[in-house]
C-alpha cells in the first residue's frame, strides 16, 4: 500500500489496518499494519463498495464540517488514489450504496441536512451524478438499502433521529423514488439494519433508539 505523507495538521485522515489479508485465518489479531490516507475533515462515516470495473473495494466517507465526499479508489497493487472532493447540498449525515438504477454500477444514497436524501448515480470511474432528492423526517441520522418490496428495484429506510420515525422510500429502478412513506419508532432513533428477521423471504427493519426508557 501507499502511505500518505501528512502534511497538514488540520487534515483528516481514513486508517486502513490489514492483517495480511488476515493471513487466511479468521479472528487473527497479530501483526497489525496501519495505513493512513488523508480525507475530508472530520469524517464521520466510511463505506466500501466496488465502484469501477476492476472488482476491487473502493473507500467512501463524508465530512460533515466540509460538506464533502471523498473516494478512495484502490488499484492493482493495492494502491489507493484520492479523488478530488465532491461537494454535497448540505452536512451529509449518513450514506449507504446500491445500484438505484440498475446500470451495473454502483449509487450512493446520503443523508443530507434536516431532512432529505441524495441519491447519486455512481459514472463506473469512482465519481458520481447528483440524480434525485427523497424527503425524510427531521434529522435523518442513518440510512440502508435493500428491496423492500421485491420488486427488484434497491429502497431505502432512514432513521430521523429528531422525529422519531423511519422513513422508507421504493426505487423506480431509474434512480428516482415513490413518495416516501414513515413510520414511527423510539425516540431518538440513531442505527438501522436489514435482515430477514423472521425467515419469510423478505427484508426487515432493526432500529437502535437512542433516547428510548
Amino acid at each position: 500500500m501507499h502511505r500518505s505523507s501528512r502534511k497538514s495538521l488540520a487534515a483528516s485522515w481514513v486508517i486502513i489496518c490489514t492483517l495480511a489479508l488476515f493471513g487466511g485465518i479468521a479472528g487473527l489479531c497479530c501483526g497489525l499494519a496501519r495505513e493512513d490516507f488523508a480525507v475530508g475533515l472530520n469524517p464521520i462515516a466510511v463505506l466500501t463498495v466496488v465502484l469501477t470495473s476492476n472488482g476491487l473495494p473502493d473507500i467512501v466517507t463524508i465530512s460533515p464540517r466540509a460538506q464533502t465526499l471523498s473516494v478512495l479508489l484502490r488499484n492493482p497493487g493495492n494502491l489507493f488514489q484520492r479523488l478530488p472532493d465532491m461537494t454535497l447540498p448540505g452536512v451529509p449525515r449518513a450514506l449507504a450504496a446500491a445500484d438505484f438504477n440498475r446500470d451495473g454500477k454502483m449509487d450512493l444514497a446520503v443523508a443530507i441536512g434536516s431532512n432529505s436524501v441524495s441519491i447519486m448515480l455512481g459514472n463506473g470511474d469512482g465519481t458520481f451524478t447528483p440524480a434525485s432528492t427523497v424527503t425524510t423526517g427531521s434529522g435523518p441520522s442513518a440510512i440502508v438499502a435493500a428491496d423492500f418490496n421485491g420488486d427488484g428495484n434497491p429502497d431505502i429506510a432512514v432513521t430521523n433521529r429528531a422525529a422519531g420515525t423511519v422513513t422508507v422510500a421504493l426505487g423506480n429502478g431509474a434512480g428516482g423514488f415513490g413518495t416516501p412513506k414513515t413510520f414511527s419508532v423510539g425516540l431518538g432513533p440513531d442505527s438501522i439494519v436489514t435482515g430477514d428477521f423472521n425467515n419469510d423471504g423478505k427484508p426487515d427493519l432493526a432500529v437502535a433508539n437512542f433516547a428510548s426508557m
